[in-house]
């Protein structure tokens, strides 16, 4: 019975679960850049913040709407900036005002900022003083998480940003105003001379969308798995004349099963620890602890579960076929074609769940 089954394909069947493996992982770690992103770049905005665009500020007005941004006590001042240097692109969030009204920032049960942190950090007499690295770590206070394929973050002072842009133009959110909203609104249209309505009104802005990017990382894994669906099946084929005699023997389908694919479940079981703790090393989760792990680990037992689903299917092979037709090797054609229709739509449907959840 082992001379029977191709061991060069078994080969590549092995070496396609330890790609459907990394490529799941590395899918993930892209999938946590992206929301760890999202989560700096909306720091500060909920439905109990107030969002301010301030535009076209006559030069008459710069300097003291900049004292009342930096120093109002009402509220914690955020304002996030975007930027790209020399192909690499940053998240900047200049800070200032009441730092006791300042938010948390929880991302993997890591709390990446805080009164605490920030207050350090305005309390700082170095004025080029961050939360984070930008341009060098000598004025780097506290180390930000970092994850590859996520976007350089730092925290500085709001009012370094003014003295370097000149202008107080852009996007603020301030939070914490709660009572004070109405009155902080009268005294910033006073400062600025524009009307509470024009300083509420969004201006104009652009996103890049990520899904490109992951929809190709599902396109491999898509090939991945149905290539490895195929070697399954191929494996099934090839047996399947011993198959059987062996069952005329006594021996059930289901141990013929295990004979066949066992080494295949344990060995997505057993990579599931070493494939988890390298990308954990090197894609940065390890910044965020035993949580970056058990993700990594969930990922690696899906993958498990895909090549159990995968080999489940492609033994239906066997387990439909009768043990004369199997001695004769009188393959089901109708099933087989149905079985590679319903392969792409398990494997399709798996996926588009992974990236959901």
């Amino acid at each position: 019975m082992k001379k029977s089954i191709n061991s060069k394909i078994r080969y590549v069947g092995y070496l396609l679960i330890i790609m459907q493996g990394i490529l799941l992982s590395i899918l993930t770690v892209f999938l946590i850049s992206q929301h760890q992103n999202a989560a700096f770049s909306t720091y500060g905005i909920s439905k109990d913040s107030t969002v301010i665009y301030l535009s076209n500020i006559s030069s008459q007005r710069q300097s003291e709407l900049k004292n009342f941004l930096i120093n109002n006590q009402k509220g914690f001042v955020i304002k996030e900036t975007d930027i790209n240097s020399n192909g690499v692109s940053s998240i900047a969030l200049s800070v200032g005002g009441n730092v006791k009204k300042a938010p948390v920032l929880n991302f993997l049960n890591q709390n990446l900022l805080n009164s605490y942190k920030l207050s350090k950090l305005l309390n700082a007499d170095n004025q080029n003083a961050t939360l984070g690295v930008n341009e060098g770590s000598i004025n780097s206070l506290i180390k930000l998480p970092h994850v590859i394929g996520s976007k350089n973050t730092y925290v500085q002072k709001l009012s370094k940003l003014l003295d370097e842009d000149n202008t107080v133009n852009g996007k603020y959110v301030i939070t914490g105003l709660g009572e004070n909203t109405n009155k902080f609104m009268q005294e910033l249209a006073s400062i600025s001379g524009k009307s509470e309505d024009n300083l509420l009104k969004p201006s104009s802005g652009s996103n890049f969308d990520m899904s490109i990017v992951v929809i190709l990382y599902i396109g491999m894994i898509m090939l991945i798995s149905i290539a490895l669906f195929i070697v399954f099946i191929i494996l099934s084929i090839e047996g399947i004349e011993i198959f059987g005699k062996l069952t005329l023997l006594g021996y059930r389908k289901s141990d013929i099963y295990i004979f066949i694919y066992k080494f295949f479940l344990i060995g997505s079981t057993l990579l599931i620890l070493p494939i988890s703790l390298m990308v954990w090393f090197i894609s940065g989760l390890i910044n965020y602890g035993y949580m970056g792990l058990n993700i990594l680990i969930l990922v690696g037992s899906i993958n498990a579960l895909l090549t159990l689903i995968l080999t489940f299917m492609s033994a239906t092979t066997l387990f439909f076929t009768s043990n004369i037709n199997a001695i004769k090797q009188r393959l089901p054609k109708k099933r087989l074609y149905g079985l590679g229709i319903l392969g792409y739509l398990v494997v399709s449907v798996f996926l588009i769940i992974f990236c959901i959840y």
